[in-house]
């Protein structure tokens, strides 16, 4: 079932990632309770209770985890306890997030008055306990309510596990040793468990490791990363011929949408997925590891935007795309984590034979396991991705998105994403709802998997309008913009029409399908009338970019940045747009958001957004601008910085002809506006 908490709520859940929870207590050899059931998966790994005290090797005390299993686990509601050694007062440091498998949580707890140590690594929660340096208590348990008992803690309701250390009245089995200012309580087999602190624990140098260290905890962008705070940024990363764009708004929260491949079977590091991994990295400042997304987005099932899901039943390919960015390293995938995973409705998964499994069968025999709802053409990139998304619980390469995944039914109110600080991105397309086929009579959503012509899974795809302010931009994935038949036996159909009214007037706009003649129609174009056009597109053999389409944007006025130089495919870094309202445009004009329309079209209602058009004077001269979505006031024109990545090179004398300045180059293009007036 689809999480739909409030997203607040999923980046809290996510945000601190893995947790690992050691506290270096003192042991006693006192007599000791039975000892509780080994942890299955998240146990105490490392206790250093020294800290910032006198010769100390670190300024803080800390408590370290580790997840032994093979699948995330939440630590929402959990936490981290300690009491004296003798003690029934017990501190509580609460968890959040996720802890990745194989992966290390790291708590930083209160310093010593000395002041001696070096600085830990950075923690993944923190708290204010101050521990002993020689003995002590710690208790992981699956709760934040304080533990009251005294020598039996370690078989309580709820205790995960636990670690007595010198003269501590209780342990599991018998006690760690003493430690000092210098040595820490270390798990000797970090994956081991025989639920006796003295077998299990040794007094060794203290080795704190935080999520990021161990590539196990998926982190949230941060502040180090190349993203500036307070602005909404969109990166479009080169693919090749395929799609791959990130969101990420003004205080970090993130939206990927789609990420293509060139091969079903590219694996490794010629995946697609490589290298957007690494450039997400390096956005959201993560060094290493998994990243966590608050939303990642599939346009609509075809290579080239989703990648190649793997399947239990066809051990021939190992997955890419999206499926290798967010399944578990113990699958071959990257860990990353998603707070809502979101898709149109193609369709789900019956199991025909009843063999509990989700069958896809081959190209040429495709399995009939998959019940269509919303489709036209189908492959094998749909039954895989439906059989990933939608398939039975608990299979291995679930474990990351499971209870994370939202399918847009035709039935269901569409939710809008919060990206943080008033952006807000609106889905306004999925399934083709509400669009007819060219008889004007039949509905393009619904099974059409089994017509002689059926509609293009491109017409299928989700549109998203993403709105900061005055500013709004268009991405909509490969929908078509007229009606036709192609000649590999399917049809195109006109969503762009219904698209065009639900945008309203942008400052940027993606083109739709790459740039292909069938899509971006001149009326589409002029109706999104945006000051900055993309195309992602690489080396092909389809016309991509279509001169028709790049005429329809020039015929506004946009700038055009491609992905991909057509003459030089082989540099992976793109392009970028970033929207930062910090400006004004003469001075004096400022900007206003989400105001409605003072005076309406016949006919509307003056408690929706009206369609009233006012004409006004922008940055690019006079232009008609729609209210719909917000009022214009004179001079408004949203702020929007172009910038392309290093490598990006010229284009080459045989593209320069056909394409000349289609591709800017180190150029900024700037609008200016005030940001206050619309806070």
């Amino acid at each position: 079932m689809p999480d739909l908490r409030p997203l607040s709520r999923l980046r809290s859940r996510w945000r601190g990632a893995a947790a690992v929870v050691t506290l270096a207590l003192v042991s006693a050899g006192l007599g000791a309770p039975a000892a509780a059931a080994t942890s299955p998966d998240v146990m105490l790994s490392e206790a250093y209770g020294g800290g910032g005290d006198s010769g100390a090797s670190y300024a803080n005390d800390f408590v370290e985890l580790h997840n032994r299993g093979g699948a995330p686990v939440d630590l929402a509601g959990w936490s981290v306890q300690y009491a004296a050694s003798t003690g029934t007062n017990w501190s509580v440091t609460a968890l959040s997030g996720s802890i990745a498998p194989g992966g290390k949580y790291l708590v930083e707890l209160a310093a010593g008055s000395s002041g001696d140590g070096a600085p830990l690594p950075a923690p993944d929660a923190t708290g204010g306990t101050r521990m002993s340096a020689s003995s002590g208590k710690v208790a992981l348990v699956t709760s934040a309510s304080e533990l009251t008992c005294g020598s039996d803690c370690d078989s309580a309701s709820g205790v995960r596990d636990f670690l007595g250390y010198g003269s501590a009245n209780d342990y599991e089995t018998s006690p760690a040793p003493t430690l000092s200012n210098t040595t820490s309580a270390t798990r000797v087999d970090p994956s081991g468990d025989t639920d006796d602190n003295a077998a299990d624990f040794a007094a060794l140098s203290p080795s704190p490791e935080n999520g990021v260290s161990t590539g196990g905890a998926a982190r949230s962008c941060s502040t180090s990363g190349t993203w500036t705070p307070g602005e909404l940024t969109t990166y479009w990363f080169d693919v090749e011929q395929g799609d791959a764009q990130l969101v990420v708004g003004p205080t970090g929260r993130t939206l990927l949408i789609d990420l293509g491949e060139t091969a079903w079977n590219s694996t490794g590091a010629n995946t697609r997925a490589t290298l957007v991994a690494r450039q997400i990295r390096e956005i959201c400042g993560i060094a290493s590891g998994p990243v966590h997304l608050d939303y990642v987005m599939a346009s609509h099932h075809h290579l080239d935007h989703i990648g190649y899901a793997a399947n239990p039943n066809d051990t021939s390919t190992v997955g890419n795309g999206l499926y290798q960015l967010l399944t578990p390293a113990d699958v071959g995938g990257f860990g990353f984590t998603v707070g809502q995973l979101i898709d149109r409705d193609g369709g789900g998964w019956t199991d025909a034979n009843g063999d509990g499994d989700c069958d896809v069968g081959t190209s040429s025999a495709p399995s009939n396991e998959i019940d269509w709802h919303h489709a036209g053409t189908t492959s094998q990139t749909s039954r895989r991705w439906i059989c990933w998304l939608h398939g039975p619980a608990g299979q291995a390469d679930r474990a990351i998105i499971d209870g994370h995944v939202l399918r847009l039914t035709n039935g269901d109110p569409w939710p809008a994403l919060d990206l943080g600080d008033g952006v807000m991105a609106e889905i306004v397309m999925a399934n083709a709802k509400g669009v007819m086929q060219a008889d004007g009579v039949t509905p393009v959503s619904g099974d059409h998997t089994s017509d002689a012509t059926p509609p293009s899974e491109n017409d299928y795809s989700i549109g998203l309008r993403i709105a900061y302010g005055p500013f709004v931009y268009a991405t909509a994935g490969d929908s078509d913009g007229e009606y036709d038949t192609s000649s590999f036996g399917y049809t195109y159909n006109d969503i762009e029409a219904h698209l065009v009214t639900a945008f309203g007037e942008v400052a940027a706009a993606r083109a739709n399908h790459h740039g292909s003649t069938h899509s971006s129609s001149d009326s589409y174009v002029s109706g999104l009338s945006p000051q900055v056009g993309f195309i992602s597109c690489g080396s092909n053999s389809y016309g991509h970019p279509a001169n028709r389409v790049l005429d329809a944007f020039r015929a506004v006025g946009a700038d055009i940045y491609l992905a991909n130089d057509p003459c030089d495919t082989d540099d992976p870094t793109g392009a970028r747009i970033d929207y930062s309202g910090t400006f004004n445009d003469n001075g004096t004009v400022a900007l206003v958001s989400r105001r409605r329309c003072s005076t309406c079209a016949t006919g509307a209602r003056t408690s929706e957004p009206c369609a009233h058009r006012t004409s006004t004077a922008g940055s690019r001269g006079a232009s008609s601008r729609s209210c719909r979505h917000g009022a214009a006031v004179a001079g408004e024109r949203p702020a929007i910085r172009v910038t392309t990545n290093v490598g990006i090179p010229a284009l080459g004398a045989a593209c320069r002809e056909r394409r000349q300045n289609v591709l800017p180059r180190a150029r900024t293009v700037r609008y200016r506006c005030s940001r206050r007036s619309y806070g």
